[in-house]
């Protein structure tokens, strides 16, 4: 029996949905290719043919153009994914064609509405224009009041989401964890979306998507008491036909059809529907082609082994877990624990697969270790993953390993679309709700904190406020009901980013709520240091928070004034001890702040040395009447300040400033381009604040410096065009420059090496690099993964073949590409053992 009958009767043919595309893509470009476009009048649409009120309206020429290009749009987009897919795993094509209503804004009330726009009708929490569907209850829900202007429409969709369960919980800063999922799904062809209204409401919204394909029918101009008879004309309840958008495989009944079974395979408990339903919604965020995953269960998660493929022999097992990067440390016995290769894993399961061995799980396996060993690239273990779903998944029988949901949790998390996005946590915690033996096991460190997250935050003493509740909220509750009041407590909320020095701020105010119920006695016997080191990479706001500390300090009684007094460690040496204590009494019910206090370096420089035994002196003895903040880099503190004085470190709570995000870094700049009333690309930004923040982490990272750097060099390329007008909008070559071969000075470098005699693998490998440079270019500018480029090479040859000037010239093309800061040839003979020590 073929294996397609096997799983029933189709519910639809692929191939007739394709035509259905075919035709309804050439029908639009047919009806395009008229100038008078006479063979498209959405003014007679029947659907309005009964009713009397209101006007008809009537669309421009160009309007009507507009939307059909927009359709156009949305059909070759539909037809280039499901391309992709496989032909029996494909979205069906069946378009649904929706009544829908807007009410006019009162500034829109005096307009000519011909066609939506979103700069009129978007819906800034959903980047997309929100409509309702032409329904009575809709109608009575939604539209209130006297003299109501309500414009009728069509809304057309080919592949919509309705009520996705993995819909942003949080906005995220400016919105970026909803744009980022909005992009995602609009990157996977749906182009609508319902979501029902909030809870306690009947009834929802559509959000129409990118491109925007909807154009207005109908205007009615009502009061209240006119709602009555209009709503005669319009169904009481939704007209959508919610047909599935895959195909269904049907068994007929009183006829048994079984999966071929495999021998060793067991029968496994069942994970409710709802569980399952869940699982792939989240899975499908990652990828549209993971919606037919089912996971074996249960899972102790103490074997490779699942039961749901042949047993992986113990000699196999232990040297998978001695060689594979993602299997803890905890599987591998004291014969095996033996240095892990980066790639000796890989080639150990490729070896297997070779053989016949692994064949279930293999694929899962270099997907789990190229996601361990490759920390930017994820096309290929994504492919993997892919692939090793729609093969044991495809089946109605097929179960995958569990730690699919883990690969899946670290794919999410690398994705550039899905980077604000809660999926890798839902992804996990859903693992640790469904195996939670094993959770313990292969959930890594800083995965079971974010699993943990919400459940562990800690509520400082006495004031007890919910864990689960954003930083935002927190303050809310002390402002309400402690009277809590501070303005720099307000501005400090508002900074992006700074999460953990938020967290710091808010649970001062709940000590000082604590100190202020004790008597004058019982304080001055708990009395509390607050004493900070603030620790980060520069341009992350270490001053701007000390000056709101200050204040923050200040408001919560803490200290009674809000004094700041600065300096820097290296002018603190200059002036020596006296002048250091003058300067703790200046600060007195204030706060002092030393920056780059490192460099006072007890243990390499004596000038440091009494102004350190000061500094130790007062952080304990003067605890209730000043504050100390020390600034500076997180290593060299501990380097140079901390392993001077076990004690220091313990006078000082650490608030670590982390370096921002790609969309934090995206949010500094819309800031300042706001500031300054420039005009810019979303898209464009996006991928340079991609490419700035690919160097968080690493030590002296600029954050918001580095955001006014490109923000003032794309200033200054903007006025140089010769085409500026004196328009403040930024163009692409602005902020991300030339595509790369369009470089003048690659272009130089290009044209050397072609007039070399020989030489042509070299030239066509230089060739190649620039080829990906620019592929790379175009697909940063498309929201996709890069592709990643390893800059190192081995020269070969006999001597006097050019090895060293090829060397010259490739490093001045890895300068031009971008690739390195210095293209200057640093010539080594060999490197001797000394040397190599």
């Amino acid at each position: 029996m073929l294996q397609l009958c096997s799983k029933g009767f189709p519910s639809e043919c692929p191939r007739c949905s394709n035509n259905r595309l075919d035709t309804a893509i050439k029908e639009t470009h047919r009806i395009l290719s008229d100038q008078e476009l006479m063979s498209w009048s959405p003014e007679n649409a029947k659907m309005f043919s009964d009713i009397e009120e209101g006007a008809h309206i009537t669309m421009s020429l160009a309007s009507k153009r507009d939307y059909l290009i927009r359709k156009v749009k949305l059909l070759e987009k539909f037809r280039s994914l499901i391309e992709s897919e496989d032909m029996w795993s494909r979205s069906l094509f069946s378009p649904q064609e929706i009544l829908v209503f807007v009410v006019l804004k009162r500034k829109l009330q005096q307009r000519n509405i011909d066609k939506f726009e979103l700069q009129d009708f978007g819906n800034d929490q959903f980047f997309g224009i929100e409509v309702y569907e032409a329904t009575q209850d809709n109608i009575k829900r939604v539209v209130h009041g006297d003299k109501v202007t309500v414009v009728f429409g069509q809304l057309y969709t080919a592949k919509y989401l309705y009520n996705p369960t993995d819909f942003p919980r949080k906005k995220g800063k400016n919105g970026s964890s909803i744009w980022s999922w909005i992009s995602r799904q609009n990157s996977y062809g749906y182009d609508a979306m319902y979501r029902d209204a909030k809870t306690g409401k009947n009834g929802g919204s559509w959000i129409v998507l990118h491109p925007y394909a909807i154009f207005p029918l109908y205007r009615v101009d009502f009061e209240e008491a006119d709602k009555k008879n209009f709503l005669k004309n319009l169904p009481e309840i939704s007209q959508i036909n919610l047909r599935s958008q895959k195909i269904a495989f049907n068994k007929p009944g009183g006829v048994t059809i079984e999966c071929k079974k495999k021998p060793f395979a067991q029968t496994p408990y069942t994970l409710s529907d709802a569980d399952i339903d869940v699982l792939r919604e989240l899975a499908m965020a990652v990828s549209p082609l993971f919606d037919k995953l089912n996971v074996w269960y249960p899972w102790d998660g103490k074997s490779l082994s699942t039961g749901v493929a042949e047993a992986i022999p113990d000699c196999t097992e232990k040297t998978l877990a001695s060689k594979l990067s993602f299997v803890p440390l905890e599987f591998c016995d004291s014969s095996h624990k033996t240095f892990k290769t980066p790639f000796g894993g890989v080639n150990y399961v490729q070896n297997l697969l070779s053989q016949g061995k692994l064949k279930e799980d293999g694929n899962l396996f270099l997907a789990l270790e190229l996601l361990a060993i490759r920390k930017q690239d994820t096309s290929e273990a994504r492919l993997k993953l892919e692939g090793y779903v729609a093969q044991l998944c495809g089946e109605d029988c097929g179960y995958a390993h569990p730690l699919v949901i883990i690969a899946l949790a670290r794919l999410a998390a690398r994705s550039s679309l899905a980077q604000t996005s809660d999926i890798q946590q839902k992804l996990l915690e859903k693992f640790s709700i469904f195996y939670p033996d094993a959770s313990s096991l292969w959930l890594t460190q800083a995965e079971t904190e974010l699993v943990h997250s919400k459940s562990s935050r800690a509520v400082a003493m006495g004031v007890t406020i919910s864990g689960s509740a954003s930083l935002e909220d927190n303050w809310e509750s002390l402002r309400c009901q402690h009277g809590c009041q501070s303005q720099a407590m307000e501005k400090l909320l508002k900074l992006v980013g700074l999460s953990k020095v938020k967290h710091a701020a808010v649970n001062l105010f709940k000590n000082a709520l604590v100190l202020q119920q004790l008597s004058a006695i019982q304080r001055k016997k708990n009395a509390m240091a607050f004493n900070y080191c603030f620790v980060g990479n520069p341009g992350t706001g270490k001053t701007t928070v000390a000056h709101l500390f200050a204040e923050i300090l200040r408001d919560s009684k803490i200290r009674t004034s809000n004094k700041l007094i600065e300096c820097n460690a290296q002018e603190l040496k200059d002036k020596g001890a006296v002048e250091f204590r003058n300067m703790l009494e200046k600060a007195t019910d204030g706060v002092l702040l030393i920056d780059e206090a490192y460099e006072l370096d007890p243990l390499g420089d004596s000038k440091g040395k009494p102004i350190v035994a000061e500094l130790l002196t007062a952080a304990e003895d003067y605890r209730d009447k000043i504050s100390i903040i020390l600034a500076g880099y997180q290593d060299d503190i501990y380097n140079k300040l901390y392993a001077y004085n076990a004690g220091l470190s313990s006078r000082f709570e650490e608030v670590v400033f982390d370096d921002y995000d790609a969309q934090e870094l995206e949010a500094l700049w819309d800031h300042k381009a706001q500031d300054c009333e420039w005009k810019y690309e979303k898209a464009t930004v996006k991928v340079a604040c991609r490419r700035l923040a690919r160097s968080a982490g690493q030590k002296g990272f600029g954050n918001a410096r580095a955001v006014r750097n490109l923000f003032e060099r794309a200033v200054k390329e903007a006025l140089a065009r010769d085409d500026f007008g004196g328009n403040l909008k930024f163009q692409t070559v602005d902020i991300l420059g030339d595509r790369p071969s369009a470089n003048p000075k690659l272009q130089l470098v290009m044209k050397e090496l072609d007039t070399k005699t020989g030489w042509g693998k070299v030239k066509k490998e230089m060739k190649r690099l620039v080829r990906i440079s620019d592929e790379n270019f175009e697909r940063e500018l498309k929201g996709q993964e890069i592709v990643q480029v390893f800059l190192n090479r081995l020269f070969l040859g006999n001597p006097g073949t050019g090895k060293t000037t090829c060397a010259g010239y490739y490093g001045r093309i890895l300068k031009a590409l971008n690739f390195l800061s210095n293209g200057e040839i640093v010539k080594k003979l060999r490197v001797t053992s000394s040397e190599a020590m």
